[in-house]
């Protein structure tokens, strides 16, 4: 992000600001990243909002980070925080509120979400979850006994109408990814663009991409 001759950018252990005309570093912060096998090394960035930087970090928190030097505003840790669940996507924030979903979906037992928080005090609002589990979407998902409905991550940003008040969110893949014939059916709703009343976290509808 471009703001007042700054720019600001993360990295998945750093969070930066630099003078753009300069480039002399004003602060950086850095984040703890869990270690192991399958933990995404990628943060897309910030979302801005009235003095505040918003991002995710790589052991499912949110934080706000004053603009000006960099403190922690508050942080939060998403309800799905555990092994696997990363948030690499670059938050949006807008009407007061951080929109932000959680990726992993390609580890077992892994689901995507979406979250909104206040902006001014980091309290959850709501939670979407993009595989609920109720009797219509299971049936959607042939699975064999033993594996749980995993995948449709939220890997990148979403969009907002600030007009209609909807979220637009980009769901990734159903997992295993690559062993289809653990995951027969539609697999909603993965592979999706599903619009989400940002008042209230309730789907509205969407659009399948991909089966």
């Amino acid at each position: 992000l471009a703001i007042d001759g700054v720019l600001y950018f993360t990295s998945p252990s750093g969070s930066f600001a630099v003078d753009a005309a300069t480039c002399e570093e004003r602060w950086r912060v850095t984040h703890s990243v869990p270690k192991g096998e399958g933990v995404i090394s990628a943060n897309r960035g910030f979302a801005y909002l009235d003095g505040k930087l918003y991002r995710g970090t790589m052991e499912g928190h949110v934080l706000a980070l004053s603009a000006e030097d960099g403190r922690t505003v508050w942080d939060a840790r998403i309800p799905d925080a555990g092994p696997g669940v990363t948030i690499p996507m670059a938050p949006i924030a807008a009407d007061g509120k951080v929109f932000v979903g959680n990726a992993g979906g390609d580890r077992a037992n892994v689901r995507g979400h979406v979250y909104a928080y206040d902006a001014q005090t980091g309290k959850l609002l709501w939670r979407f979850e993009v595989i609920p589990d109720t009797p219509e979407i299971r049936a959607t998902w042939k699975m064999p006994q033993g594996n749980p409905l995993s995948g449709g991550g939220v890997w990148v940003s979403l969009s907002y109408d600030e007009e209609t008040g909807v979220v637009y969110a980009p769901t990734g893949n159903a997992a295993p990814d690559f062993d289809a014939e653990l995951r027969e059916g539609d697999n909603l709703y993965v592979n999706s663009i599903i619009a989400i009343d940002g008042e209230t976290g309730k789907r509205i509808t969407h659009n399948q991409v991909v089966k």
